[in-house]
């Protein structure tokens, strides 16, 4: 089996409005950043599953679609292995 990691600095830039505050906010500084890491599991038979957890308060359904299906042709992963 085959392992692989990937860290990704995904924090928007200052003056972004920020999400899940009851009245607009935009932001001024960086507490802690946002990433997406990427790890992927290989078994002896080329068979590959790629996890990706985000830093994100949301995500939507036809977004995350949407990035499977690139991950996908970029990769050679299948789709259904894409989490």
């Amino acid at each position: 089996m085959k392992c692989g990691f990937y860290k990704l600095d995904i924090t928007p830039a200052l003056g972004c409005h920020l999400m899940g505050y009851p009245a607009e906010r935009i932001a001024d500084a960086v507490l802690d950043p946002l990433y997406v890491t990427c790890i992927s599991f290989t078994d002896g038979n080329g068979n590959t599953v790629l996890f990706i957890p985000m830093d994100l308060l949301a995500s939507y359904g036809e977004v995350i679609t949407k990035l499977r299906f690139e991950i996908s042709e970029k990769t050679g992963i299948p789709v259904d292995n894409i989490i």
